[in-house]
């Protein structure tokens, strides 16, 4: 077998973590996987991949904040999500193979590192671990897709931007107003306005 040395506090094993967590499982055919991982750091702005683009990679995002923006016919852009560090990327096309619906762009400086796609996806066809760690990532993507999707749908902008200061306060001082407001769903110049009425109301009890 292929041994390679890996720090414990390093990218690379926190990732063999989050997916043996995911698996409920140690994973067979990861010490020589991890041979062919590259861990890079990129720079607020940076595209880990582009709409339209079929990546060959799998990312896990170490630190930072990436965000996942789509493109409408119009020319609009909508985000998706904001991952953070602790947070593999993955959708069902891309592990299928097909071009991205979205690009991911670098938010902050971001730690990612990145497994080969095909290698990744040989290893879920040999072994039932590596299966079920990728069904359980998609199954996360999901949950998160129904919450966000049920939270435009059924509350205030109001009740957005208070629910989003709760859930991920580092986010909120990490990131610009700019990338934060389509996350609530509302404009920036809007997401200005509902601050000062939060501390205004504040102000006044």
């Amino acid at each position: 077998m292929i041994g390679v040395k890996v720090r414990e506090d390093s990218p690379l094993e926190r990732l063999h973590a989050a997916l043996r967590t995911l698996a409920a499982a140690e994973l067979p055919g990861w010490e020589p996987l991890a041979t062919r991982a590259a861990t890079r750091v990129r720079s607020a702005g940076e595209l880990l991949f582009d709409a339209g683009e079929t990546p060959g990679q799998l990312f896990w995002v170490d630190a930072g904040y990436v965000v996942l923006e789509v493109s409408t016919a119009g020319g609009r852009t909508r985000t998706k999500s904001i991952v953070e560090g602790g947070e593999l990327l993955g959708s069902v096309e891309v592990l299928r193979g097909e071009p991205s619906s979205y690009r991911a762009r670098c938010l902050t400086r971001v730690v990612v590192t990145a497994l080969p796609l095909a290698a990744v996806l040989a290893l879920t066809r040999e072994r039932l671990e590596w299966a079920r760690a990728l069904s359980a990532r998609l199954t996360e993507v999901a949950q998160q897709r129904e919450r966000r999707e049920r939270e435009l749908l059924l509350l205030t902008p109001e009740e957005r931007w208070d629910a989003l200061q709760r859930t991920r306060p580092a986010l909120v001082a990490a990131v610009a107003q700019v990338e934060l407001a389509p996350l609530v769903g509302v404009t920036p110049v809007a997401l200005s306005r509902l601050k000062r009425r939060a501390r205004e109301a504040r102000a006044a009890r």
